[in-house]
């Protein structure tokens, strides 16, 4: 029987493989049946081009982690 956080799981592993592998690994037919299949590409494209910018404090601390390692 499966748990109760299967659902989750399963959302997690698709995101870390389409990190992965991209939309080009998902077959054709997939894609196709996607309604807002433009505004995900739209949506994923902006954000893979987007820079990640932190408070002075958070890049410290991630600055002193790394030292540290």
């Amino acid at each position: 029987m499966m748990g109760g956080d299967t659902d989750t799981l399963a959302a997690v592993t698709g995101a870390v493989a389409g990190a992965r592998f991209g939309a080009s690994a998902l077959p054709t037919r997939w894609q196709t049946a996607l309604d807002t299949a433009d505004e995900l590409t739209a949506t994923a494209t902006s954000l893979a081009s987007s820079a990640i910018t932190y408070p002075d404090p958070v890049r410290e601390q991630i600055d002193t982690g790394l030292s540290e390692s």
